[in-house]
């Protein structure tokens, strides 16, 4: 039967320890990260109520349209003040979240 080479060398970095991210932040030597996707819960937020804050202007001006017959100047003067307070309301959030 034939034998075996010896097998190769493990090279020097792979047998030293190495510190695990975990043991870091239990000893208090480095600030733990922040989760990739951490800023994209504010993001979505403001997205989204700026979306629904306009729907919601287009609906209560086409609510106008459909009880007063204003076709179709209830759903646009809804649709621009829905623009306008979701603007607002953008700034006023943006403000907020710089002060923090």
């Amino acid at each position: 039967m034939p034998t075996l080479p010896d097998p190769p060398a493990i090279p020097e970095l792979l047998t030293r320890p190495v510190d695990h991210p975990a043991n870091a932040r239990m000893s208090g030597a480095a600030p733990a990260a922040k989760p990739l996707f951490a800023d994209i819960g504010p993001a979505l937020t403001i997205g989204l109520d700026f979306l629904f804050t306009t729907a919601a202007g287009g609906f209560l001006g086409w609510l106008l349209d459909y009880g007063l017959k204003w076709t179709p100047y209830g759903v646009v003067g809804g649709l621009l003040v829905g623009f306008v307070a979701a603007t607002v309301r953008i700034i006023r959030r943006s403000q907020k979240l710089e002060q923090r």
